[in-house]
Protein backbone atom coordinates (compact mmCIF):
# COMPACT_ATOMS: atom_id res chain seq x y z
CA UNK A 1 0.00 0.00 0.00
CA UNK A 2 1.58 3.55 -1.26
CA UNK A 3 1.07 6.28 1.12
CA UNK A 4 1.64 9.92 0.73
CA UNK A 5 5.00 11.57 2.69
CA UNK A 6 4.60 14.83 3.93
CA UNK A 7 7.26 15.90 1.02
CA UNK A 8 4.28 14.72 -1.43
CA UNK A 9 1.27 17.33 -0.71
CA UNK A 10 -1.00 18.18 -3.41
CA UNK A 11 -0.22 21.05 -5.28
CA UNK A 12 -2.92 23.53 -6.22
CA UNK A 13 -2.79 22.80 -9.96
CA UNK A 14 -3.50 19.17 -9.16
CA UNK A 15 -6.70 20.37 -7.26
CA UNK A 16 -7.50 22.50 -9.62
CA UNK A 17 -7.43 20.47 -12.68
CA UNK A 18 -9.54 17.46 -10.28
CA UNK A 19 -11.87 20.31 -9.69
CA UNK A 20 -12.09 21.25 -13.57
CA UNK A 21 -12.70 17.26 -14.67
CA UNK A 22 -15.14 17.11 -11.78
CA UNK A 23 -17.58 20.14 -12.44
CA UNK A 24 -17.07 19.53 -16.69
CA UNK A 25 -18.45 15.64 -16.26
CA UNK A 26 -21.65 17.19 -14.67
CA UNK A 27 -24.57 17.88 -16.86
CA UNK A 28 -25.98 21.27 -17.04
CA UNK A 29 -22.31 22.54 -16.36
CA UNK A 30 -19.57 24.38 -17.75
CA UNK A 31 -16.41 25.08 -15.84
CA UNK A 32 -13.15 26.86 -17.20
CA UNK A 33 -10.03 28.46 -15.37
CA UNK A 34 -9.16 31.77 -15.54
CA UNK A 35 -5.81 32.22 -16.84
CA UNK A 36 -3.26 33.65 -14.67
CA UNK A 37 0.78 34.52 -14.64
CA UNK A 38 1.29 30.70 -14.58
CA UNK A 39 -0.08 30.36 -17.52
CA UNK A 40 1.89 32.74 -19.62
CA UNK A 41 5.67 32.40 -20.27
CA UNK A 42 6.80 35.96 -20.25
CA UNK A 43 4.99 37.00 -17.23
CA UNK A 44 2.83 39.37 -18.58
CA UNK A 45 -0.15 38.03 -18.67
CA UNK A 46 -2.48 40.04 -16.47
CA UNK A 47 -1.44 43.68 -18.20
CA UNK A 48 -1.48 41.56 -21.44
CA UNK A 49 -5.32 40.48 -20.90
CA UNK A 50 -5.79 42.77 -18.41
CA UNK A 51 -6.98 40.46 -16.38
CA UNK A 52 -7.19 41.86 -12.57
CA UNK A 53 -5.09 40.32 -9.50
CA UNK A 54 -7.25 38.48 -7.01
CA UNK A 55 -9.50 37.13 -10.09
CA UNK A 56 -11.03 33.50 -8.87
CA UNK A 57 -9.01 30.58 -10.09
CA UNK A 58 -12.38 29.00 -11.80
CA UNK A 59 -15.67 30.17 -12.70
CA UNK A 60 -18.72 28.03 -12.97
CA UNK A 61 -22.14 27.85 -14.90
CA UNK A 62 -23.73 25.14 -12.88
CA UNK A 63 -28.08 24.83 -13.57
CA UNK A 64 -28.68 28.66 -14.01
CA UNK A 65 -26.34 29.57 -10.98
CA UNK A 66 -23.09 31.34 -11.94
CA UNK A 67 -19.73 29.97 -9.13
CA UNK A 68 -17.00 31.50 -8.82
CA UNK A 69 -14.60 29.08 -7.21
CA UNK A 70 -11.02 30.06 -5.71
CA UNK A 71 -8.77 27.08 -5.32
CA UNK A 72 -6.63 26.68 -2.42
CA UNK A 73 -4.15 23.54 -1.02
CA UNK A 74 -5.32 22.44 2.68
CA UNK A 75 -3.11 25.07 3.96
CA UNK A 76 -3.13 27.77 0.99
CA UNK A 77 -4.50 31.10 2.23
CA UNK A 78 -6.01 33.62 0.24
CA UNK A 79 -3.81 36.69 -0.82
CA UNK A 80 -5.10 40.34 0.45
CA UNK A 81 -5.42 41.10 -3.33
CA UNK A 82 -7.95 37.77 -3.82
CA UNK A 83 -9.87 39.33 -0.70
CA UNK A 84 -10.75 42.31 -1.83
CA UNK A 85 -12.03 40.82 -5.31
CA UNK A 86 -13.88 38.07 -3.36
CA UNK A 87 -15.35 41.12 -1.03
CA UNK A 88 -16.20 43.16 -4.23
CA UNK A 89 -17.84 40.28 -6.04
CA UNK A 90 -19.75 39.09 -2.92
CA UNK A 91 -21.10 42.83 -2.08
CA UNK A 92 -22.58 42.63 -5.96
CA UNK A 93 -24.14 39.41 -5.24
CA UNK A 94 -22.23 36.64 -6.65
CA UNK A 95 -21.63 33.27 -5.04
CA UNK A 96 -17.54 33.30 -4.53
CA UNK A 97 -16.52 30.44 -2.45
CA UNK A 98 -12.78 28.59 -1.25
CA UNK A 99 -12.33 25.39 -2.08
CA UNK A 100 -9.70 22.72 -0.92
CA UNK A 101 -10.95 19.56 -2.86
CA UNK A 102 -13.59 18.08 -5.35
CA UNK A 103 -15.58 17.32 -2.44
CA UNK A 104 -15.68 20.84 -1.23
CA UNK A 105 -16.79 21.61 -4.48
CA UNK A 106 -20.29 19.06 -4.30
CA UNK A 107 -20.81 20.54 -0.67
CA UNK A 108 -21.29 23.65 -2.91
CA UNK A 109 -22.92 22.08 -5.66
CA UNK A 110 -25.61 19.93 -4.06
Amino acid sequence: MRTTSPQQKTSERQIEKSILMFLNGQPDTFAWKVPDQRACRDGNHRKDTLIPAGQPDVTCVHNGRVIFLEIKTAVGKLSDKQKIFHRALAMSGAEIHTVRSVSDVKAVLF
